[in-house]
């Protein structure tokens, strides 16, 4: 028995293009928890005043502070990204007579 392409062993299977009921209930909970987690947040951040956020840093030890400083530099600073430069030189022979040949033209027409 060969199988055709584009066509299922199981006509009664499922229709193209609907989930697992397991993909989607993932999805309802990913969903769900994000919520949560942005709401919980947003409500935290509401709470905590520019007062608190600086006597909570000086409240670090100096070690800590620092890693927070460079922690949070990776979100200010931009990204270093690779540099490619040609190298290749294309050797051509000029004379001194070609290179200053142009000069010359230019000083008669003036």
């Amino acid at each position: 028995m060969s199988f055709e392409k584009g066509k299922s062993g199981n006509p009664n299977g499922r229709p193209k293009g609907t989930t697992k009921e397991v993909v989607q209930a993932r999805r309802l909970m990913k969903k769900y928890e994000f919520q949560e987690f942005k709401d919980k947040i947003h409500t935290m951040l509401n709470c905590y005043t520019s007062e608190q956020m600086i006597n909570d840093f000086l409240s670090l030890e100096a070690k800590e502070r620092l890693m927070f400083a460079e922690r949070l530099g990776e979100f200010i600073t931009p990204k270093l990204t690779r540099a490619d430069i040609n190298t290749k030189v294309e050797h051509t022979a000029v004379t001194v007579h070609e290179s200053v040949a142009p000069m010359q033209i230019s000083d008669k027409a003036s």
